[in-house]
């Protein structure tokens, strides 16, 4: 048994094209620039991008959830070491 769910995590490791197209966005729009000038907020980040800020705390909290950003406050987001 053990055997099966460590082959399921590996191929659900590989198969996870959403981190690598989430990175990519965020990269794009420039936010680990804005977050190492201290704009943390989410509605700061948002407007900085001109994206929408539900858009962007969900593809922000699944790096968060990732371990690529961090939670700063209640709503706000920073970079990892």
């Amino acid at each position: 048994m053990a055997d099966t769910e460590d082959d399921i995590r590996r191929l659900m490791e590989v198969g996870d094209l959403v981190s690598p197209m989430a990175l990519r966005v965020v990269v794009t729009l420039g936010l680990p620039s804005l977050i190492e000038r201290n704009v943390h907020a989410l509605e700061d980040l948002a407007c900085a991008t001109d994206t929408h800020p539900r858009v962007l705390r969900k593809i922000l909290l699944h790096l968060v959830a990732r371990g690529i950003f961090t939670r700063v406050g209640e709503d706000g987001f920073g970079l990892t070491s």
